[in-house]
């Protein structure tokens, strides 16, 4: 039985998912906690503050999406490593990252339909 390195994979296929779980893995905690903390609190405040511009708060929470899938499946991976694939808390950790990427897809889609939205009205106006 012959070792064989495994094939390289052809990034110009990769979904933005891939893309987007890739960029969560390469950033340091801090960076999670960052964008997961400024994503989530500056959508809150624009909501109360100025609920007439609700769709500025879609892409902040995009970012905090982001933070906190990346800081969920980041716990995912070091609590599989010291403790097995079963360990406590493993369904809840799943939980938070469908969650996030759930929340993350939905806001990043209707960030693009308003835009579209915004344009097209301007258009026929």
């Amino acid at each position: 039985m012959s070792h064989q390195e495994p094939e390289p994979r052809d990034e110009d296929g990769a979904s933005i998912f891939a893309l987007t779980a890739q960029l969560a893995r390469r950033a340091s905690d801090g960076q999670l906690v960052v964008a997961a903390a400024t994503g989530i609190v500056a959508a809150v405040l624009v909501g109360l503050i100025r609920p007439d511009l609700w769709f500025l708060g879609l892409p902040l929470l995009c970012v905090g999406s982001f933070g906190v899938w990346g800081i969920a499946e980041r716990t995912t991976a070091e609590r599989t490593a010291r403790l097995g694939p079963d360990f406590g808390g493993r369904r809840a950790l799943l939980g938070v990252r469908v969650s996030a990427a759930v929340i993350g897809t939905l806001c990043g889609t209707l960030t693009l339909l308003t835009v579209v939205a915004r344009m097209i009205g301007t258009w026929k106006s």
